[in-house]
């Protein structure tokens, strides 16, 4: 039997309240009113599509035999709905809606009418960044007079022309050069760049485009510029680098209020990086301003259910909240979100990657590591590597394979210790092999399996290790164990390590 169509089902789910409201108001006149704002409303208290059972509820009804008509018939007009509604709300709708208003009042021999539009539908493009409806407007307004062409500021409509014409030309050169970056940081990581990818990122650095900040004009090329330099930072460890970048990135955002609605989903991940980059500085009170300022950046009424903005204020900002709990040791505080956090994956399933989810599971095993909560750890970091496939998040696999062997040590199965650790640097050695930290990383833990009997060379190589990581950065990063090991030799606990590292 063929599935209902549930697309009607999905668009509803995405709708605001005001969008609803909206809606039901206009759907209120007509013949059928009451049939169609009967079936979005049984729709819409629907958590999951369930046709079989519309069908029950309305089995009386005599249009319930052409039931797949009339649901088309809402899916059309709950479209038509949502243009008139976002060419009342949306900047970007209503330059559209100026465009069409001036092609008609030409028509109609209107020309001193349009040029009052134009000029205002030119502001507003410019306002909004969209050279190409810019030059759509400036062609408008060389046709705009009874002769077909118009004789009044010809040459500065020209200049301008041509003035967009070579932003777009900048435009395009800008996205080719970030298209390459994107392509490098994705495939060899946003961190600890090698020599090989360096070399990559250095020949594209070189660019003359790149040279000056002040080459590009527009708000896309503005952004792509601070995009590229900060990958090419964040790539090189370089973190005062970095949140120059993303500040720069926050600031072009809020230098007109329209490109933080147009543009929210990249506003609010610029909050994110932000976020991290605080905490990374060790910054906690700013860090804790940028997520409340990402939570209330965007009007709440509009923010629709199944969406990449709401994904992100509600799933990708309670991530980062407890990331922030984690690195300062309120391990309590971030296992207390969990319930919420993993509510949110839920909801937001079809946002999440594979990716963002094993870093979901890792999230999670650090809060309860951090409280001492060894099984609940471990059943995590099993989920999450259940989950990982041979080429993705390799970093995180591996700092879950250590945070495995260390779990041993704290349930003392040290005969399961000693068969894990070979199985483990076997591991290591097919996939990129062992770098310096992990080479001394597996000694501590061969260490551990001999109860740290020879403690003068365990401490020995515990400062090796404290050295080197402060020396490096490396990726993966193995912080948190280095800390734990610290603990395991000095007598103090992992929390006051945690804390103290925190300051």
């Amino acid at each position: 039997m063929k599935k209902p169509s549930d697309h009607l089902f999905k668009l509803i789910k995405t709708l605001t309240k005001s969008e609803k409201r909206a809606f039901r108001l206009n759907a209120m006149s007509g013949k059928d009113a009451k049939k169609y704002v009967a079936i979005f409303d049984a729709i819409d208290h629907q958590e999951v599509y369930d046709e079989a059972a519309i069908k029950e509820k309305f089995a009386k009804e005599k249009w319930i035999g052409r039931f797949n008509a009339a649901k088309d018939y809402v899916y059309r007009a709950l479209l038509n709905d949502l243009a008139v509604y976002n060419q009342k709300h949306e900047p970007q709708y209503q330059l559209a809606d100026f465009l069409v208003h001036i092609r008609v009042l030409q028509s109609k021999g209107f020309y001193q009418r349009c040029t009052k539009l134009i000029e205002k539908a030119k502001s507003l493009a410019v306002e909004l960044g969209d050279h190409l409806k810019l030059l759509e407007l400036l062609n408008l307004e060389g046709v705009n007079h009874p002769g077909g062409i118009n004789p009044h500021h010809a040459e500065d409509i020209r200049v301008q022309q041509q003035a967009v014409f070579k932003m777009l030309e900048i435009d395009a050169e800008f996205d080719e050069v970030y298209k390459k970056t994107y392509q490098i940081t994705s495939r060899a990581g946003y961190t600890n760049f090698s020599k090989e990818v360096l070399t990559d990122f250095d020949k594209i650095m070189a660019l003359p485009i790149l040279k000056k900040e002040g080459m590009p004009a527009s708000f896309k090329a503005k952004r792509q510029y601070i995009n590229i330099h900060y990958f090419y930072a964040q790539g090189k460890g370089l973190d005062q680098d970095t949140h120059h970048w993303i500040i720069k990135a926050k600031n072009l955002f809020e230098s007109n209020p329209h490109l933080i609605i147009q543009h929210a989903v990249n506003y609010a991940t610029t909050l994110l990086n932000l976020h991290s980059s605080f905490l990374g500085l060790k910054k906690y009170d700013q860090a804790f301003d940028t997520l409340s300022l990402l939570r209330t950046f965007y009007p709440k009424s509009q923010l629709k259910t199944h969406e990449r903005l709401t994904y992100i204020i509600e799933y990708a900002g309670l991530h980062h909240e407890i990331t922030s709990y984690n690195k300062m040791g309120e391990f309590n505080r971030a296992v207390e979100e969990i319930p919420v956090l993993e509510s949110n994956l839920k909801k937001h399933e079809q946002e999440v990657s594979l990716s963002i989810t094993i870093r979901h599971y890792y999230l999670m095993a650090l809060s309860y590591f951090g409280i001492g909560s060894f099984k609940l750890c471990k059943e995590k970091l099993n989920q999450m590597l259940d989950l990982s496939t041979v080429d993705l998040r390799e970093d995180l696999k591996k700092q879950a394979k250590i945070l495995i062997l260390v779990i041993w040590v704290e349930t003392k199965k040290f005969d399961l210790l000693e068969y894990e650790l070979r199985a483990e640097q076997r591991y290591f050695h097919k996939n990129g092999g062992l770098n310096e930290l992990e080479k001394l990383l597996f000694k501590m833990l061969n260490f551990a399996c001999n109860h740290f009997s020879d403690k003068e060379k365990a401490v020995h190589t515990l400062n090796e290790m404290k050295a080197l990581n402060t020396l490096q950065k490396f990726n993966p990063n193995y912080n948190e164990v280095i800390l734990w090991f610290e603990g395991k030799l000095t007598g103090k606990t992992y929390l006051e390590l945690v804390k103290a590292s925190s300051i």
